[in-house]
């Protein structure tokens, strides 16, 4: 009961409309008046659970990683973006974007698959430092993290303007020096 209570008082929490206050000289008293309304057991568990419903049907994936999957992830994004925990989050959503298509079936198939990722070729992967951006990412996007509007190619800003992405991709934008496709 005490979570089912704590769910509903902290969705209250972040209503403020629902959670006025003022504070009113009674004479020589300060009396504070709230507008929270006074609800019993039934109501509180109806509307936990009526939050519970929104919280359930809210589209946040979290994913689901093996260890060796995780790690494989982290190096390629660390290598193929830097230090910087945007460049490492796109790196690693485009990269799980990719997963369930004709690219792999997992993470491993996504970055081992026959010339996408020349710092998994050429073993660059291996060398990579994580840094405290890169365990940070990872946590986010296994929270859910994910602004890359469905991001399946990416490629460095520094090329041309007339490459094969930008005839036959629709732009998303750019992050960090890396140009981002759908």
């Amino acid at each position: 009961m005490r979570k089912v209570i704590s769910i509903g008082i902290g969705v209250l929490l972040m209503c403020p409309m629902l959670l006025t206050t003022s504070v009113v000289k009674a004479g020589e008293e300060e009396v504070i008046e709230t507008n929270i309304p006074e609800l019993n057991t039934l109501e509180i568990q109806e509307l936990t659970q009526d939050i519970i419903d929104v919280i359930e049907d809210t589209d946040i994936e979290q994913v689901q990683l093996t260890q060796q999957e995780e790690t494989l992830l982290m190096q390629v994004a660390r290598a193929e973006s830097g230090t910087s925990l945007k460049g490492q989050l796109w790196a690693m959503r485009t990269i799980l974007n990719r997963v369930g298509t004709h690219f792999g079936d997992n993470v491993t198939e996504v970055i081992t698959a026959k010339n996408q990722f020349e710092v998994y070729s050429k073993g660059i992967y291996k060398r990579v430092e994580l840094v405290d951006e890169t365990y940070t990412a990872m946590e986010m996007i296994k929270n859910g993290w994910d602004e890359t509007e469905g991001a399946l190619y990416w490629r460095s800003d520094r090329g041309s303007k007339n490459s094969w992405h930008e005839k036959n991709l629709h732009y998303i934008k750019t992050v960090e020096g890396n140009r981002y496709y759908r």
